[in-house]
C-alpha cells in the first residue's frame, strides 16, 4: 500500500504543480 500511496502523492503533486504553472504562467507553450 505504501507504493500505491507514494504513486498517488506523486500524481497529486504533479497535477497541482501543473495547475499552478498554468495559473501563474499562462504563456506556457502548448
Amino acid at each position: 500500500m505504501l507504493e500505491v500511496h507514494s504513486t498517488l502523492v506523486t500524481l497529486t503533486y504533479g497535477y497541482l504543480s501543473f495547475a499552478l504553472a498554468e495559473k501563474w504562467l499562462p504563456s506556457i507553450p502548448r
